[in-house]
C-alpha cells in the first residue's frame, strides 16, 4: 500500500457542504397510447452553492421538460 499526496489545486479534497434539489412531474394521459410527461427540477433551491472546489459557485438552476410520447 502508498500513501496518496494531494499536491495542491481543484483536486484538493474539500469540506461537507449541503445543497437542496427540488424535482416535481405530471404524467397526462391523452388517450391510446398518447402521453405527456412534464417535469420541472430547481437545483440549489436555497441558495448558491460551492460544488467540487470552495470558489467554483454555481447559481440557482431550473429545467423544465416536456416529453411526447406515442407508442
Amino acid at each position: 500500500m502508498s500513501k496518496m499526496q494531494y499536491l495542491g489545486g481543484q483536486n484538493d479534497p474539500q469540506a461537507a457542504f449541503k445543497r437542496l434539489d427540488l424535482a416535481a412531474g405530471k404524467l397526462i394521459k391523452l388517450g391510446g397510447n398518447q402521453s405527456i410527461d412534464i417535469s420541472l427540477s430547481l437545483q440549489l433551491a436555497l441558495n448558491k452553492n460551492t460544488d467540487f472546489h470552495e470558489r467554483a459557485t454555481a447559481d440557482n438552476l431550473i429545467y423544465l421538460a416536456v416529453e411526447y410520447r406515442a407508442l
